[in-house]
């Protein structure tokens, strides 16, 4: 309950601190919204998106669920493939971003604690769409736990972005340079992201793009 309260007590200062100072822009929005950006991310209590973004408000749609997980086409989970058509269809998203982070508890349980979680309970439904990660060794750099799961973060990203393209609507986008899907990696002891290059097939610093 204490914790209800400090969040109600939140809402108060947010009216009187961000929301009147600022009450010209958040009119406009309750009029209309027009976000460019796409962003599925991870429901881990840690990875704010519009927080480690700076995002402004309206610029983003955001997704958010365990391990940042794309049910791929046709799959029975629709919610995420909802928004996908909600985002396509009514704003011309521009940008689709899948962002993984360091740390994360859904590929832990996937990759090192198989068969604490029952496979059909709703946890191990849901993380079955990570699953093919598993077929993949991590190179002999990557030797603690810590870089093998890492390892696997970055597998699944890059795993997501592929069930993201396997939508029609994506597909399309990305074939007429429309639409340009994005995988990154959060570092929860940094606060930096790593940016798929799919040239290279690696993840690089944010910072060698020069942003």
């Amino acid at each position: 309950m204490d914790d209800v309260r400090q969040l109600l007590a939140g809402n108060v200062r947010f009216q009187r601190e961000v929301f009147q100072p600022q009450q010209t822009r958040f009119l406009a929005l309750a009029r209309a919204q027009a976000p460019r950006v796409l962003f599925i991310g991870c429901v881990d209590s840690r990875v704010p998106p519009e927080l480690i973004t700076m995002a402004e408000l309206g610029q983003m749609l955001v997704i958010r669920n365990v391990a940042n997980l794309v049910p791929p086409a046709g799959s029975n989970e629709s919610s995420v493939g909802a928004v996908i058509e909600f985002a396509i269809n009514a704003f011309q998203i521009r940008d689709i971003i899948v962002c993984g982070h360091t740390g994360c508890g859904g590929i832990a349980a996937l990759v090192h604690r198989q068969g604490t979680f029952e496979d059909k309970s709703p946890l191990g439904q849901w993380l079955s769409h990570a699953k093919p990660i598993l077929t993949h060794t991590p190179p002999p750099g990557r030797g603690s736990d810590n870089e093998i799961l890492q390892y696997y973060v970055e597998q699944n990203v890059i795993l997501q972005l592929s069930h993201l393209a396997s939508y029609e609507g994506i597909a399309q986008a990305v074939e007429a340079r429309a639409l340009s899907l994005h995988g990154w990696v959060y570092h929860l002891d940094t606060g930096g992201l790593d940016i798929y290059d799919k040239h290279r097939q690696c993840f690089v610093p944010a910072a060698a793009y020069g942003v």
